[in-house]
């Protein structure tokens, strides 16, 4: 999904994720397309917004 991202996201465009809090996909989402932010979290979910660059 990640790699999708990247492919059709225009700049400034945003990806929302909602994921397992203990998954490292926020650094993941830095490196690939990013600039990502917590929108949310408690101990079980995480929701990321990631602006692309």
């Amino acid at each position: 999904m990640f790699d999708e991202a990247t492919r059709v996201l225009r700049p400034g465009g945003q990806l929302w994720c909602v994921f397992n809090s203990h998954l490292p996909y926020r650094k993941e989402l830095n490196v690939r397309l990013g600039r990502t932010q917590i929108a949310l979290q408690d101990p079980n979910f995480t929701v990321t917004v990631t602006t692309a660059r």
